[in-house]
């Protein structure tokens, strides 16, 4: 993860971070 991928995410979504990269391409789809 890298700090790019980190400043993506809105608050709300920083739980994200912790996650799998994969998961967090999951939830980029959905938003």
């Amino acid at each position: 993860m890298t700090a790019l991928n980190v400043l993506i995410y809105p608050d709300e979504h920083l739980k994200v971070v912790c996650e799998p990269v994969s998961e967090v391409n999951d939830d980029i789809r959905k938003l």
